[in-house]
């Protein structure tokens, strides 16, 4: 019941909401934006390696890049009860992305970051346990859980709705129909969002062999948002 009662589910939005809100979208990177996304999460997900963390990932436009990842690692660390040294996550950070922020950078950012999400710094995650799901489903859910991670609909859609999706497509790559037909008839989901998210899903999948993270950061560095 804590996620109903909680700020993010003020932020999910309908499909349709959705939709609108995409149209409104003038960014030279909107056909790239997705190669975006994967490309900030990978930048993340290797820093985060080198500093032995957990993340939670947010993403913005109309400043550095870099500056964004650093920060959302820094306060991540924080919000999960983590928390990693300023001096030490900027130090490493500078070494291995050959940047040159200093520690006000990462605090003057820290504190923009937090105005903009508005102190709203819980994020509630999918979860297939209530699916008591046989191991082998219920593995696979959880490494496509992770690839999703690289997206941004974790931040757009309900949790369940997210997990229903994923169990769906997982249940389609073993050729299991059945199953997951009765899933949807025994459950009270908008299948309208559940066919988005798993077409989104899809779209990940084709993408990740194309990006090039070189490409990415030129292609960035070269468009306005």
């Amino acid at each position: 019941m804590t996620f109903w009662n909680s700020s993010q589910i003020k932020e999910c939005r309908s499909l349709e909401e959705y939709n609108k809100i995409k149209k409104l979208d003038k960014s030279k990177l909107k056909d790239d934006y997705y190669k975006l996304e994967v490309y900030s999460i990978n930048i993340l997900n290797k820093f985060g390696k080198k500093v032995t963390n957990r993340q939670r990932v947010l993403s913005t436009a109309k400043t550095d890049l870099y500056l964004i990842i650093i920060t959302c690692l820094y306060l991540s660390s924080k919000v999960e009860e983590l928390p990693l040294s300023i001096k030490y996550i900027t130090n490493e950070f500078n070494k291995q992305f050959k940047t040159t922020y200093k520690i006000q950078d990462i605090s003057k950012m820290e504190f923009n970051l937090i105005n903009d999400l508005d102190y709203n710094l819980v994020v509630y995650h999918p979860d297939f346990r209530q699916f008591h799901l046989e191991d082998k489903i219920n593995n696979l859910c959880y490494y496509i859980l992770n690839d999703i991670y690289k997206t941004n609909l974790l931040l757009l859609f309900q949790p369940y709705t997210i997990s229903i999706a994923i169990i769906v497509f997982a249940y389609s790559i073993q050729n299991n129909t059945e199953q997951s037909s009765q899933l949807l008839s025994q459950l009270n989901a908008d299948l309208d969002i559940i066919q988005y998210i798993i077409q989104e899903i899809l779209k990940l999948y084709k993408l990740l062999p194309t990006i090039v993270d070189n490409d990415i950061y030129d292609l960035y560095l070269n468009s306005h948002f």
